[in-house]
């Protein structure tokens, strides 16, 4: 795989994204249908609960097809049980009128703050990565870099909410993983 990608295609490609899990995620959490058995993303700190969609390819029709699940996995990234930067983005448009359910997914990611925690819940593993930087990106400087010698992750969304023109961008160092035992989504028992 690529080392290093700009980041995919236009906002409009619909990239879809990751959902994780927390025992006490909120009940009003921002949050995409669930994928049964799939992999989630949970950051409690701003209640974001949603499936990760993970498509195998990146062409902008697939690509757009995974942000209607939710949050998007870019194929060429790797994914949390592998080595590298794992990198999910996803929809932050507040508008109504748009027929996505998981437009809304990512509007408060721009809430999150250094040390705040964000999970991720996949093949019955729930890794733990600590948020150390959030900022805005311009069209030129949105380069996401795959192949890192330690273990993250890079969230991404149009910035300001539901328009193309930079990406919001928060950047996570792995922490440790745990298995997930019987819990599932929102802490309810499977």
């Amino acid at each position: 795989p690529t080392s290093a990608v700009l980041y995919p295609p236009r906002p409009e490609a619909g990239l879809p994204y990751t959902a994780s899990l927390h025992t006490d995620i909120p009940s009003n959490a921002a949050s995409a249908s669930p994928v049964q058995g799939g992999p989630l993303l949970g950051i409690k700190a701003v209640g974001i609960v949603s499936p990760i969609a993970l498509p195998s390819r990146t062409d902008s029709a697939s690509l757009r097809a995974a942000l209607t699940k939710g949050v998007a996995h870019y194929p060429l990234s790797p994914l949390p049980d592998g080595q590298g930067n794992v990198f999910l983005f996803g929809h932050s448009s507040a508008r109504a009128s748009e027929s996505n359910p998981a437009r809304t997914v990512f509007t408060r990611l721009n809430k999150l703050k250094p040390g705040d925690d964000i999970e991720i819940m996949y093949n019955g593993v729930v890794y733990v990565y600590r948020t150390n930087l959030v900022r805005i990106a311009p069209p030129e400087d949105m380069t996401v870099y795959f192949a890192t010698p330690r273990k993250m992750l890079t969230l991404s969304t149009c910035w300001p909410i539901g328009d193309p023109k930079n990406r919001f961008m928060v950047e996570a160092e792995f922490v440790r993983s745990y298995p997930s035992g019987n819990t599932s989504l929102a802490g309810t028992s499977s």
